[in-house]
């Protein structure tokens, strides 16, 4: 969605997401769905980017929800 593109009705119904997981839905946003996980160590390669286990468990339970 571009910045200031009106909100879509179905994503308002919504829950907000945490703000201490907006670093990870900036960084899942750059790949599509489902995630190639080997272009994912690639991209944490690349960038620096060390995951907690738990960062790892949100992508991953993220990556299903939207590939349903």
């Amino acid at each position: 969605m571009k910045a200031g593109a009106p909100e879509p009705a179905l994503l308002r119904s919504q829950p907000q997401c945490p703000p201490e997981f907006a670093p990870l839905m900036r960084v899942i946003g750059q790949f599509p769905a489902p995630i190639d996980w080997a272009s994912f160590e690639a991209y944490a390669r690349l960038t620096g980017r060390r995951f907690a286990r738990w960062e790892l468990d949100v992508l991953a339970h993220v990556d299903r929800k939207r590939s349903t």
